[in-house]
């Protein structure tokens, strides 16, 4: 089913790149916290295209393209005090819930394209930078205690001790240098207390980025445009990510790459809400 093909894309995405490479550069969605109770809600579309030229027993076996509806909520809820880097501070609960699927009436996700992240996060580490106080980069998001729910399974805590926002939960990543472009502005978007037709406008700034990874049998390039806003919870309004995926066997030289994959994303903020509530089906 295509919201089967959808999760095992993004599991290869996050295999390709386990390790050092891939956490060093897994927060970009999370620049600011919104009161308790707050709620932003993202839709958008997935597009994947694998290139199968080399199949065998084809001289050209063309390529396959398929698109998937993407919904992504935000929810930040209670605050607590816990033990963070040896002392006591003050730390928010957050709630990820992304489900991606296809169908003619609107999302299905379907047993197993539904992913539920609850983690609670030192507030102290969300920063509206590329660095913090101490130039150090703001590549991850630290997190206490956490758990998950993926699909139809039962929910589990989460072993690490960072939130892997990349490329589970979204394909934002945290980019080295992000350039802006021209002033802020009001984007075309409209975002409200819910889905009704009574909208604001949103201003937000136009930034652009560019990373690569390679590894021996891997290399992948993120384009990221996002569009930075005070006025939409957590702090980003839109986004749009091409990701291209290539790969070759470890021994063969960096010119043997061939592109396998290409995934095109574009969310953008719909909704708010006040008095958002905890998924039940969680701790």
């Amino acid at each position: 089913m295509l919201w089967r093909h959808a999760a095992i894309a993004l599991a290869v995405l996050a295999q390709c790149f386990v390790g050092g490479v891939a956490s060093a550069r897994a927060q970009g969605l999370i620049w600011e916290l919104p009161p308790e109770g707050t709620l932003v809600h993202y839709e958008g579309t997935i597009t994947q295209t694998d290139f199968r030229l080399d199949a065998p027993g084809a001289e050209d076996s063309g390529d396959v393209t398929a698109q998937w509806i993407g919904h992504l909520t935000i929810k930040s809820l209670k605050s607590e005090m816990a033990e963070f880097n040896g002392k006591m501070q003050s730390c928010r609960w957050l709630e990820f819930v992304v489900a991606t699927g296809k169908s003619e009436e609107g999302l299905n996700a379907g047993p197993v394209g539904e992913r539920i992240y609850k983690v609670l996060v030192p507030e102290s580490r969300v920063i509206a930078a590329q660095v913090d106080a101490e130039n150090i980069p703001v590549a991850f998001l630290p997190i206490v205690k956490g758990y998950r729910k993926l699909g139809n399974k039962d929910a589990t805590p989460i072993e690490s001790n960072v939130l892997q926002v990349y490329p589970l939960i979204a394909l934002v990543i945290h980019h080295k240098s992000l350039k802006p472009q021209g002033e802020a502005n009001d984007l075309e978007i409209r975002l409200g207390e819910d889905t009704s037709a009574q909208r604001k406008p949103v201003k937000a700034t136009k930034l652009v980025g560019v990373t690569q990874m390679e590894r021996a049998s891997s290399r992948s390039k993120n384009e990221s445009t996002l569009w930075r806003s005070t006025d939409v919870p957590f702090g980003l309004a839109k986004w749009e990510v091409t990701q291209n995926l290539w790969s070759k066997e470890d021994t063969d030289p960096p010119d043997a790459f061939k592109q396998v994959s290409k995934v095109q994303v574009e969310m953008h903020a719909v909704y708010q809400q006040t008095g958002a509530q905890a998924d039940p089906r969680l701790p």
